[in-house]
């Protein structure tokens, strides 16, 4: 074992005190305000989920989307009603507005 210079130990001291601070250098405990900031904070988290679960529940459809919803506004645009057979012509046509309006004015 090699012999220790007088030097080294209190340098072994002061390496161990800078890997465990002292009680007084230790980071304070969480105190009551930040714990009451972080639970508000997970609060209003948890109710922006919930809003945003319940207006997917709200906008869940029973029927299929329509499949020419762009066409169909600018037929509503052109003077035409949205009306189920407007969109039967329109999916009979495959969306195309120039067979869908002169089939629905020669009818």
């Amino acid at each position: 074992r090699p012999r220790r210079l007088p030097m080294q130990e209190p340098l072994r001291q002061i390496k161990r005190e800078l890997a465990s601070p002292a009680p007084s250098m230790r980071p304070p405990v969480a105190s009551s305000a930040v714990t009451t900031a972080s639970t508000a904070t997970a609060t209003r988290k948890k109710v922006k989920q919930e809003q945003r679960s319940e207006e997917a529940r709200r906008n869940i459809v029973d029927e299929p989307r329509f499949r020419y919803m762009k066409e169909l506004k600018r037929l509503v645009a052109m003077g035409f009603s949205d009306t189920p057979y407007s969109r039967e012509v329109l999916t009979a046509c495959s969306g195309n507005l120039g067979q869908a309006s002169s089939a629905m004015l020669v009818s």
